[in-house]
């Protein structure tokens, strides 16, 4: 008499997904602990005047303008605000020397519309061709 022994079949085992969801939350922190946000205030801003290229067209050889706009709809240019007239004024000057000055328009994450308007409008009144708009902060 042979007796016929049962087992029981084999238990498929499933993939534990406690630990991966342990691991990724461990990087999350480290990468947003490590990271650096940009800082926009370090972008250097300065003139190359002494430093144009020979034979180029005047103003080839100077940085772009940079003008930043705030929560408040303030205008600033290197750190220092400016009233929409008094960037308009900034900006005819700079283009009366170098007429292919590029002007660059930084608006935080929390500035208003409006503020991007004003800002567009004094350039553009300044007679800016070269205009452009970035956006690099999300507002939060």
């Amino acid at each position: 008499m042979a007796i016929a022994l049962r087992r029981p079949p084999p238990r498929r085992l499933g993939v534990s997904v406690v630990s991966m969801i342990d691991v990724m939350m461990i990087l999350l922190f480290f990468f947003m602990i490590t990271s650096s946000y940009l800082n926009l205030d370090m972008v250097p801003a300065l003139e190359k005047s002494e430093a144009r290229l020979e034979g180029a067209a005047p103003g080839a050889g100077l940085a772009p303008l940079l003008i930043r706009v705030s929560a408040d709809s303030s205008l600033s240019v290197q750190g220092q605000k400016l009233s929409p007239a008094d960037c308009e004024a900034m900006v005819a000057r700079r283009l009366a020397e170098a007429p292919l000055t590029e002007v660059l328009i930084f608006p935080s994450g929390a500035a208003p519309l409006q503020g991007l308007v004003l800002a567009m409008d004094a350039v553009t009144r300044a007679g800016a061709t070269r205009v452009k708009v970035i956006r690099i902060e999300a507002q939060p």
